[in-house]
């Protein structure tokens, strides 16, 4: 799996981003399923200029199985966002193992009966 993240308009330290990775890696390797990649992406919407919420942030797991998890948030501060966005992931992917460990739970319900079949 290849973690990619891109920032556009955006100044972040070097050490948010390598813990902020660290973060994502850890997250999806918890997931119940394989990972194709992850890509998070940075920008600064309104420019230098404009104040408000103008730090936009945007994660795309691509999942083996063609599932995709898509998360954006915004916010004036990029740390916050990412350490927020970075939660969001965390939530969605203990949700996307509850929704495989019921899966493989009806799965295995289901095969019980059959001769020959382990469940």
């Amino acid at each position: 799996m290849t973690t990619n993240i891109q920032c556009s308009g955006v100044s972040v330290p070097a050490k948010t981003l390598m813990s902020t990775r660290k973060k994502i890696n850890q997250t999806l390797d918890s997931l119940n399923l394989p990972v194709e990649r992850a890509s998070l992406h940075i920008i600064d919407t309104n420019g230098p200029l404009l104040g408000g919420q103008d730090k936009a942030c945007r994660i795309v797991v691509e999942i083996s199985n063609g599932q995709c998890i898509v998360l954006e948030d915004r916010d004036h501060d990029v740390e916050p966002l990412l350490n927020r966005i970075t939660s969001q992931l965390a939530s969605e992917v203990r949700r996307k193992n509850q929704q495989v460990g019921l899966l493989s739970k009806i799965v295995r319900r289901a095969l019980q009966g059959f001769p020959n079949v382990r469940g």
